[in-house]
């Protein structure tokens, strides 16, 4: 799995409205804050994604978790 196989699984998945919206402006979180910034939104997407459950949803919330863990 790659960070933009993850995302797009994610925005097909969540349905969550708040980790949507981040979904969503991840591209403005790149164009101001780099790396720091896509860090930061995919935190609260996770942070919002609790209700999404299921293997995929382990799987995918894993790599993200660290991905998030190795930009730190």
């Amino acid at each position: 799995m790659d960070l933009n196989t993850a995302i797009s699984i994610m925005k097909v998945e969540i349905k969550n409205k708040y980790a949507q919206a981040y979904l969503t402006d991840i591209s403005g979180a790149i164009e101001n804050g780099g790396t720091y910034g896509l860090k930061i939104q995919l935190e609260y997407v996770l942070s919002n994604a609790s209700s999404w459950r299921g293997s995929q949803a382990t799987e995918v919330k894993s790599y993200i978790r660290q991905w998030i863990k190795d930009k730190s």
